[in-house]
C-alpha cells in the first residue's frame, strides 16, 4: 500500500525500524525518521473489509537473490484507543487507483517537484505520507537560475541531507554542461532538462513559457526548429529525463494536435530511444498526448511522472495516472534512477 523508493541507508549498514500498527493506522520510522504514516480510510459499499486487523506478521526478502539480516526483534501490544492525529484521506477513484498501483509495485514517484511558492521539504514529505506518492525534488541550474556553479550544487545537497526523496538537477539553457563539473553533476540522483530555453531564429535566448519573449512568424518553421533543438539536446546533453515534452508556447498551444505531426513525434521518440533518455508524463501541462505516448511505448522508451509545480500545490499525478490507463503502461515501462555506485559519471559528452 505504501512503497519507499529512495534508499536512506547503504547496503551492509545496520539501521533501526520502528513499526507501529494501531487500529487503522500504520507508521514506520527509519532511524527515528517518520517515512510512512498510512491511515486506512473507511471503504464505502457493502462487503468492503478492512485491510488492517489482528494477526501475524512476516519478514520477507524481495527475491531469491536478496539477503537481509535482522537482530533485536521486539514486539509489544498497543491499545487501540490512543488518538490518531494524522488526517484521514479522502477516498475516491484516484485514491483507490494509487493503492492498487502501489500494491503492484508500480513506481509512484513525482520526479519533477520544486520547493516553490513557500512549499517546504516537511510539507512535501507530509504529502508523500498522505498520498503514497514519492518525490524527487529538483533545483534549477543554469545562467539566470538559482544554481550556477559546483558550490551551489553542494549547498543544495547539504540542505537535502537525509530527506526521504530523490534530489535532481533541472538543467536550464543549452550552456549548462559548461557550468558544472561531471563529478558535481553525478552527485544528483538524476538530471533532467527541457527545450523551453533555447536560441530562436533571431539568435535570441528565448524562454518559451514567457509570451513576451516568443516570436513565431512561421509556425511550421518554428516546429522544425524546435524538433531539431530537441534532437540535439537528446543526442548531446548528459541527461536522464526529458521533461515538459512537446510543450508549445501559448500562442500556438491550441494547435498542438496539428503541429505535432506523427513524423515530428517520431523524430523526438527516436532520439530519446537511441540515447536511453526517459520521457516525462507531465501532470501540469497534460503532455505528451496519448498518441505520442503510445508511439514512445512501442519504441521501448521509458517514462517518468512529473508535476513541475510553480506553487505549493502538488496534486496527485492526475494526468499521469490517466495516461497509465489509457496507454496501457505497466511498471516495466517506467524509469527509475540507478542506485548509488551504478550511475555513470556522465551519460554523454556535449559535442
Amino acid at each position: 500500500m505504501r512503497n519507499l523508493y529512495k534508499s536512506l541507508v547503504r547496503d551492509n549498514e545496520w539501521f533501526t525500524l520502528l513499526i507501529t500498527v494501531r487500529a487503522n493506522q500504520v507508521q514506520v520510522r527509519l532511524n527515528g525518521q517518520l517515512v510512512v504514516d498510512y491511515v486506512e480510510a473507511p471503504q464505502p459499499g457493502a462487503g468492503r473489509k478492512r485491510r488492517l486487523g489482528h494477526g501475524t506478521f512476516a519478514l520477507q526478502a524481495h527475491d531469491p537473490e536478496s539477503h537481509a539480516q535482522f537482530r533485536n526483534l521486539k514486539v509489544r501490544a498497543l491499545p487501540d484507543d490512543l488518538p490518531n492525529v494524522t488526517p484521514t484521506p479522502v477516498v475516491d477513484d484516484l485514491y483507490r487507483e494509487i493503492i492498487r498501483l502501489g500494491g503492484e509495485n508500480f513506481p509512484l514517484v513525482d520526479f519533477h517537484t520544486h520547493l516553490k511558492g513557500g512549499l517546504t521539504l516537511d510539507e512535501v514529505n507530509a504529502h508523500m505520507r498522505l498520498t503514497g506518492i514519492n518525490h524527487g525534488i529538483a533545483v534549477n541550474g543554469g545562467i539566470g537560475f538559482p544554481i550556477t556553479n559546483n558550490a551551489g550544487i553542494e549547498a543544495f545537497r547539504q540542505s537535502m541531507a537525509g530527506a526521504p526523496c530523490y534530489i535532481a538537477l533541472q538543467a536550464e539553457g543549452r550552456e549548462w554542461p559548461t557550468l558544472f563539473s561531471r563529478e558535481a553533476i553525478a552527485k544528483f540522483d538524476y538530471v533532467f532538462t527541457d527545450s523551453m530555453t533555447l536560441t530562436d531564429h533571431r539568435g535570441r535566448r528565448t524562454r518559451l513559457w514567457i509570451k513576451e519573449e516568443v516570436d513565431i512568424p512561421d509556425k511550421q518553421a518554428f516546429m522544425e526548429m524546435l524538433v531539431g533543438k530537441i534532437e540535439t539536446i537528446l543526442d548531446q546533453e548528459p541527461i536522464d529525463l526529458y521533461v515538459n515534452p512537446t510543450f508549445l508556447p501559448d500562442v500556438i498551444a491550441a494547435e498542438y494536435d496539428t503541429l505535432w505531426t506523427p513524423a515530428r513525434m517520431q523524430r523526438v521518440i527516436d532520439a530519446a530511444a537511441r540515447n536511453g533518455v526517459a520521457i516525462e508524463i507531465n501532470s501540469r501541462y497534460r503532455i505528451p498526448s496519448p498518441a505520442f505516448l503510445k508511439k514512445a511505448k512501442q519504441a521501448g522508451v521509458k517514462f517518468s511522472f512529473g508535476t513541475n509545480n510553480t506553487d505549493r500545490e502538488l496534486g496527485r499525478l492526475e494526468y499521469c495516472l490517466q495516461m497509465v490507463k489509457e496507454c496501457g503502461l505497466t511498471w516495466k515501462d517506467m524509469w527509475m534512477p540507478k542506485p548509488d555506485g551504478q550511475k555513470p559519471v556522465q551519460v554523454k559528452k556535449a559535442k
